[in-house]
């Protein structure tokens, strides 16, 4: 037998996902970011179908990054799902007989079901609901689970069940160190557990990569920071045993960084009166990208949530899209769109939503270039 009967018979028995030629690798299976910024260091935003960690400190930006992307896979849930109903029913008008039948109830299977959805994971039990609102979450579609005494064994499964329903396009787990081991659970308070949740993570990690690339589910780990009582060497280290470290295809770490106020002007870290601080954030490890453009962040507004406007402005900028000399802004570099200052730009491009659509198409385009 030569290579291509084994592969066909391969495929044949097992499925045909198995063996492929080409990679089939498609830069739009990515979740972006609200952060024009954030999708610049990881050109495009984070992986479908492949897991993803954000760790930090307390306070240095990883929930609301995670409801932004929430609120954004929401948004793509609704384009991919519109996309398909499209597709397919355009199929049907060419075809006829039973072909035809077999996409009429496909279409009506899809409807029924509706689009994917996005699970959020509340083992902390602290999420706000305005908050999420403010960054985008429809809180009315988001699936929320909130662990109560169930074992850290226990969730692990549930988030292997609901990815392989196929009808999940997002999951976030807010936060890993907050699942507790069955050991734990048995046992009193006085008594020491040694492992921790490594265990169950090790038998976690063998089952779910392969079943959220079959389903093209992204998944979310917010991860905590621990000393490193060890290692002097080692500023910190992360919870969940090293056996997780190898499944992540993009791991963040998210940093507090200084004040801002109200249009955006740094402040010193005594300031009273803060409106926002800057989020920053670097790339610890990336297989979905090269590691070029490792560190960006954005501004976060205590009022609004991630100052969009501003990191697209700041891009846009850098890729000539709009023109800056000086005090002066030419959007296009149109001079009927020419402005004095940043702020009067921010205010224009606050009230002409359809031109920072096509400023944003043309950032995301020049984002991907190098890739």
């Amino acid at each position: 037998m030569n290579l291509s009967s084994v592969i066909n018979k391969i495929n044949k028995e097992y499925g045909e996902e198995i063996i492929r030629v080409g990679t089939g690798r498609i830069f739009k299976d990515r979740i972006p970011f609200s952060s024009s910024r954030l999708n610049y260091i990881t050109y495009g935003g984070i992986p479908l179908g492949k897991v993803t960690e954000f760790l930090g400190a307390d306070g240095s930006g990883k929930t609301t990054t995670a409801l932004d992307l929430a609120g954004q896979a929401q948004k793509l849930a609704e384009e991919e799902y519109q996309q398909k109903i499209k597709d397919l029913e355009e199929e049907v008008t060419r075809v006829s007989g039973k072909k035809k039948q077999q996409l009429e109830t496909e279409v009506n299977k899809i409807k029924m079901r509706g689009k994917r959805k996005v699970i959020y994971i509340d083992a902390e039990n602290t999420l706000d609901e305005d908050w999420a609102v403010k960054n985008g979450v429809d809180i009315d579609e988001l699936i929320l689970m909130i662990p109560q005494e169930q074992s850290a064994e226990q969730v692990l499964q549930m988030i292997i069940d609901l990815t392989m329903t196929g009808e999940v396009i997002l999951i976030v787990l807010d936060s890993l160190p907050m699942l507790v081991p069955q050991a734990v659970f048995e046992n009193d308070m006085e008594k020491k557990s040694y492992g921790g949740i490594a265990g169950a993570m090790s038998v976690f990690c063998s089952k779910i990569c392969s079943r959220l690339a079959r389903n093209k589910t992204g998944l979310i780990i917010i991860n905590q920071i621990r000393d490193d009582m060890k290692n002097p060497f080692n500023i910190f280290h992360t919870p969940g045993g090293r056996a997780l470290k190898h499944i992540y295809s993009l791991r963040l770490a998210f940093r507090k960084g200084k004040f801002i106020g109200k249009d955006g002007e740094e402040l010193t870290n005594a300031a009273e009166d803060p409106k926002g601080n800057i989020v920053d954030v670097v790339i610890v490890k990336t297989k979905i990208c090269p590691p070029k453009r490792r560190v960006g962040g954005y501004n976060l507004k205590y009022d609004e949530g991630i100052d969009v406007l501003n990191d697209l402005i700041y891009l846009a900028i850098k890729f000539d899209i709009i023109i800056q000399a000086g005090a002066w802004f030419t959007i296009f570099g149109n001079d009927d769109l020419k402005f004095q200052g940043k702020k009067r730009l921010t205010e224009y491009l606050e009230k002409n939503s359809p031109i920072v659509k096509d400023i944003n198409n043309m950032v995301y385009e020049k984002i991907k270039e190098g890739y």
